[in-house]
């Protein structure tokens, strides 16, 4: 398998975990090889039955300016790709997912995602492994070349199973075969839940018994485009900056020396700052899953710029308010029962937004559990496995 899951996302976590779960509800627990882009590996971390194979990425940023991948550059030992080119082909599919993967904001000679995933579809196909394409949405591609691996990828894939139908028909029109793909929700709708806490706080008494509304923050550090501006981000909270406590959850925690990090408490922590409040919340540190979980249970209301962030409160029974800032995001809240806000400056969130967010939260429940249902009567598990 090979996909993000090692750049300390636990949205990415909660996707494999549902993965797991799917596979699971039809009896089966295959061994999962995991091909790790970053030393610092979390994932190892919350998933430890999974073998991890550290890939031919470079270990930050720094050291990959200017290089191919390892294994490509004149000088490097060749036995880091012989050994992922063996992992392949002992495998008996290759799962490459989840997320908005397959994108051309970098390319180069072996560079970037779209190169990566292309030469690993590549390696694939010569040791006839089938390999699959799971939990993903699908951008069209900013450039000639960045169509031409698109188009290689999907055209390969035994399997698609694609998040939303605008992303099957960008798979149909690079030339993948209609009868190949598959629109489901997305994975991260059947993660692992624990029974909410007995004592859990998700209900009106904020407003019964004059009680500021808790509301967690969760802004994306890094996005596929630039960061945000934070006065933009706090701009949307000016509103209720007095009248609510605010709790920063970080769904992403990945630091790279000599590079860009991708760490939400730093941009939360900015964001909190900038509206003249003390950084609530903020930690700085690895989350787990179901440390993400726990923060959740004590919230009212997320306010979120992330999917998977959305995703995850759901499955707790907590509403969001998400904030939709890419073609990814604005996908999947179409069906979601709250409504979000669209757009880089959106008006500023008021509090009536919030309580009808927080009366939703029946609603927001049966809606992932619905999805959740959907997703495992859905799946084929042959065709997940790459089996006709």
């Amino acid at each position: 398998m090979a996909g993000g899951f090692d750049s300390g996302n636990l949205g990415d976590y909660a996707s494999f975990s549902g993965l797991v779960n799917v596979l699971k509800s039809h009896n089966l627990s295959p061994d999962f090889v995991h091909f790790s882009r970053h030393p610092r590996d979390s994932f190892a971390w919350e998933f430890p039955f999974v073998k991890q194979i550290q890939n031919l990425d470079w270990a930050t940023s720094a050291e990959a300016e200017g290089k191919m991948l390892q294994g490509f550059n004149r000088g490097d030992p060749g036995d880091r790709l012989s050994i992922l080119a063996q992992e392949i082909e002992a495998s008996d599919v290759l799962l490459i997912g989840n997320g908005r993967l397959l994108v051309d904001y970098s390319l180069g000679r072996a560079r970037g995602p779209l190169a990566y995933f292309y030469l690993l579809s590549s390696l694939a196909t010569v040791s006839n492994t089938p390999y699959v394409i799971w939990s993903m949405t699908l951008v069209e591609p900013r450039s000639k070349r960045g169509g031409e691996l698109l188009a290689q990828i999907v055209r390969g894939a035994k399997f698609l199973f694609l998040r939303d139908s605008d992303s099957a028909q960008i798979a149909v029109k690079y030339g993948a075969s209609p009868s190949r793909v598959r629109v489901v929700p997305d994975f991260a709708w059947a993660m692992s839940r624990e029974p909410l806490k007995p004592d859990s706080r998700h209900s009106h008494q904020f407003a019964e018994n004059n009680l500021k509304m808790r509301v967690g923050i969760n802004f994306r550090a890094i996005s596929a485009e630039a960061r945000m501006a934070i006065s933009q981000q706090a701009r949307v909270l000016g509103k209720i900056v007095d009248v609510v406590d605010f709790t920063a959850v970080a769904q992403q925690h990945y630091l790279d020396p000599g590079g860009a990090d991708a760490n939400d408490d730093e941009t939360n922590r900015e964001v909190m700052t900038s509206l003249g409040l003390e950084a609530s919340g903020v930690r700085d540190q690895l989350l787990s899953l179901a440390d993400l979980c726990q923060v959740y249970d004590d919230l009212n209301v997320l306010v979120t710029t992330r999917r998977h962030g959305m995703i995850i409160a759901a499955t707790r029974g907590l509403p969001s308010v998400l904030w939709a800032l890419e073609e990814n995001t604005r996908r999947v809240m179409e069906d979601y029962p709250v409504e979000g806000i669209v757009g880089p400056r959106p008006a500023p969130i008021e509090l009536h937004e919030l309580r009808s967010a927080v009366e939703k939260r029946a609603d927001v429940l049966e809606h992932a559990d619905s999805e959740k249902h959907k997703l495992e009567s859905s799946v084929a598990p042959e065709e997940l496995l790459g089996i006709e």
